[in-house]
């Protein structure tokens, strides 16, 4: 999702080790954006903001790095940044591979069937274990939730705001109450077709 000119590149999970470090689950399929000498933005639920300057990143377990940033050296003080949404400017962000896109450029995009059909527009998206949603928003008000996978999802025109879709069976039906909300939370880069707010990236293959 689009905030101002930021990108969301991930959240603090806990604080690492004695040293200030953080342990970081990042959004997207990989933690390029998360690099050293890259000035980031902490978000805290309070509204405050800090930027620091990425000292060190370390992989960690799945979908985690362990990210150390300047003057930030104390476990106390890294702790308290515990569920801060981590920003990026977007003049920061690199050009992605062709048939790969931030999330921020899907949220809003009308999503019609080859048939020419409105299913409605992308209010957000969602990370669900080995693939990201598309959470589509009917004009009815009705939740359906689209895989980014490229048998699914063929076609993405980001200039004109439009995901083609694939109408099979029972695909585009409303998620059921209750079911929908188990899926995930909001993320930032898409790559289209692979297994997988603000912004993240996406790719559908």
């Amino acid at each position: 999702m689009k905030t101002g000119s930021r990108v969301l590149l991930g959240k603090v999970v806990a604080a690492h080790g004695i040293r200030g470090g953080l342990r970081v689950r990042y959004f997207g399929d990989t933690p390029d954006h998360l690099s050293p000498n890259t000035d980031l933005q902490l978000c805290f639920s309070d509204g405050s903001v800090q930027i620091h300057k990425v000292d060190k990143v370390v992989p960690g377990k799945a979908r985690e790095v362990r990210l150390f940033l300047n003057g930030v050296s104390d476990r106390n003080v890294a702790q308290s940044y515990k569920g801060a949404n981590i920003f990026v400017s977007r003049q920061e962000t690199k050009v992605l591979p062709e048939g790969e896109f931030y999330w921020y450029e899907l949220v809003q995009c009308e999503v019609v069937t080859g048939s020419g059909r409105v299913v409605g527009r992308v209010r957000e998206l969602w990370e669900a274990g080995s693939q990201d949603l598309l959470v589509v928003e009917s004009d009815t008000g009705e939740e359906i939730l689209l895989p980014t996978h490229k048998a699914i999802v063929p076609e993405i025109n980001i200039k004109e705001k439009r995901i083609t879709v694939v109408d099979f069976p029972g695909l585009l039906e409303p998620a059921l109450a209750g079911e929908s909300r188990k899926a995930g939370a909001t993320k930032g880069v898409a790559r289209n077709g692979t297994s997988q707010g603000d912004e993240c990236t996406e790719s559908i293959s």
